[in-house]
């Protein structure tokens, strides 16, 4: 498995985590658990950045590699 594929994979697996936490937000507010919705979004907040800098990571090694 090459750096891309590895980079792919780990974007989809964070994308499906974030899409997981809305998810549940959205189950947590129906249901009125404010507290528990606060703790999932903090969570989505985190998938989101680790995402973003693999992103920023992946950029700045392609650009390195060209």
């Amino acid at each position: 498995m090459n750096n891309a594929q590895s980079y792919g994979d780990f974007y989809t697996d964070l994308t499906k985590g974030i899409q997981r936490c809305e998810s549940q937000i959205s189950d947590f507010l129906v249901k009125d658990l404010q507290g528990e919705a606060k703790i999932m979004l903090g969570k989505r907040e985190a998938l989101m950045e680790m995402r973003f800098m693999l992103d920023a990571y992946r950029r700045e090694e392609d650009t390195n590699a060209g």
